[in-house]
């Protein structure tokens, strides 16, 4: 983690102190980095939504035979998020390779 952190603008000092600090001005900037990295990646990142389902699909495993892996979420907008749909509070299905969910 903290050689991501440096890669995205965080000074190098980090990877050495016994309790690094960012403080919150570094840190702004260090998950703008990381945002746009992402983005830039072909990520769709979305906040103030709401995630009603994730959508499963069945994949084959060489394992037990049988493995599960998200495969879209189905969302809608909060009073303060933009889901990217036309009609606001409508849900909205999106398809995706992977689906990674974060509260905050």
């Amino acid at each position: 983690v903290l050689r991501s952190l440096v890669a995205f603008g965080a000074p190098p000092e980090i990877l050495v102190t016994g309790k690094p600090h960012l403080g919150t001005d570094r840190l702004v900037r260090i998950l703008r980095n990381a945002r746009e990295y992402l983005v830039g990646r072909g990520a769709d990142i979305r906040f103030g939504c709401t995630v009603d389902r994730v959508l499963f699909e069945n994949t084959d495993d060489t394992g037990d035979g049988r493995s599960v892996r998200a495969c879209g979420v189905v969302m809608r907008k909060n009073s303060r998020g933009d889901t990217g749909s036309e009609r606001p509070g409508a849900p909205e299905t999106l398809k995706a390779k992977a689906v990674i969910l974060a509260a905050g």
